[in-house]
């Protein structure tokens, strides 16, 4: 537990995190069992648009559900090619599902029996995979979305017109092939937020509530607190601890070039910071809290020229804007699966079971007609056990 040494020596990293994130570092009796590394997350989950081919179509980025069916329409009349892009259907569940649904890609409390349920049984799932499989018949959806394909190779072919997928490929993935290949007018941008028949399409990502915890045989636990404490030290107005740890010593590894304006120089090579010499050895705040202050640093190029790069300013624009999305309704319950798995070890199976059969409604595997049997088969695979587990931990909680 770190409540005590939090209290005496993390102060900054008390301070460093919202209360949010600290509910996910509790168990359900309010001790702290870590500080946080990824928790609540608003910056992951955006649909990104082709906007040479908006342009081309004299349309702006869309703000609506039917705004955005008639913005890809508009690109596929002009480029036969366009498709849209699902990182499988987790990912498209995050960006679309709140359109059709109460909660979004959430578990749901049912108000038939007071019960946590699966997301696809909401009222509105069936709806959505309706739409689906609509994109699908209609050659919308590219056809190996849900086959886990090589994305940056399909980024490469420049016929993505509507992305549904995870930010980074955009941020990080696009923006290093838009480089390499001197792309002027080829880009995409994203919708802050696309509304539906139902309300907002997207939910915030509470998929992980990841901590830095400290071994119970751990010779010095404060030692760690306080060296951990350092970084948070003085932010997120100033990062030169978190820099220190990242990157290296000031004056040998990089330097501010103007620390109030946040721009540094590196001296070090390498695509990634001090990659070769330290691969951050050192750095124990990884994910939210310095690592988040620090996207805010522009790096002075070799030419003096000053970069904000996209994936850092992406991050620290919208890491914590939650209101272009939809909560979770357990986003603050941090699940023992290995309990619930020991209990109840057809989970996985489960899991995978509601995951092919979703898919093959949206290919037309199976057609839509067929929704009251899936359902039965869900019984049957296990959904009461599934719930009664899922249930259990969120009421210690929620009471």
């Amino acid at each position: 537990p770190m409540d005590d040494l939090l209290e005496v020596h993390g102060a900054d990293i008390l301070a460093g995190h919202s209360d949010l994130d600290w509910r996910m570092m509790k168990d359900f009796e309010g001790t702290t069992w870590g500080y946080p590394r990824l928790g609540l997350m608003g910056h992951t989950h955006f649909p990104y648009f082709r906007t040479d081919w908006l342009a081309e179509a004299g349309l702006e980025i869309p703000d609506t559900w039917d705004g955005m069916e008639h913005a890809y329409e508009a690109m596929k009349e002009n480029h036969d090619e366009a498709v849209i892009v699902a990182m499988g259907r987790r990912h498209l569940m995050y960006n679309t599902l709140g359109a059709f649904t109460e909660h979004g890609f959430s578990r749901w409390i049912d108000p038939a029996d007071n019960m946590l349920k699966p997301p696809e049984l909401q009222p509105g799932y069936q709806d959505w995979l309706a739409k689906m499989n609509e994109w699908w018949d209609n050659g919308w959806l590219q056809r190996e979305s849900f086959a886990n394909p090589d994305y940056r190779a399909m980024l490469k072919t420049l016929t993505i017109g509507v992305w549904l997928g995870w930010y980074s490929r955009m941020t990080i993935w696009w923006d290093q092939i838009r480089r390499d290949a001197g792309y002027e007018v080829e880009d995409y941008d994203f919708a802050l937020k696309i509304t539906g028949p139902a309300g907002v399409a997207k939910t915030n990502n509470a998929g992980s509530n990841s901590a830095y915890m400290i071994p119970r045989k751990s010779n010095y636990p404060e030692a760690v607190i306080k060296y951990a404490n350092w970084i948070y030290e003085d932010g997120p107005d100033d990062v030169t601890n978190y820099l220190i740890a990242s990157w290296g010593v000031p004056g040998e590894d990089w330097e501010w070039v103007d620390k109030e304006g946040k721009v540094a120089r590196l001296h070090s090579a390498g695509s990634t910071v001090c990659e070769e010499k330290y691969s951050r050895d050192f750095q124990i705040t990884l994910g939210l809290g310095p690592e988040t202050w620090a996207t805010a640093v522009k790096l002075q190029q070799d030419d003096g020229t000053i970069e904000w790069n996209r994936h850092w300013q992406h991050i620290n624009t919208y890491w914590n804007q939650y209101e272009g999305g939809r909560m979770p309704v357990d986003f603050d319950v941090p699940y023992d699966r290995t309990a619930i798995r020991d209990a109840f070890p057809g989970e996985p199976d489960f899991e995978r079971f509601v995951e092919e059969e979703s898919i093959k409604f949206i290919t037309g595997a199976r057609p839509i007609v067929e929704w009251g049997n899936f359902v039965d088969e869900m019984n049957n695979a296990g959904l009461e056990r599934w719930s009664e587990r899922y249930t259990q931990q969120f009421r210690l909680y929620h009471p």
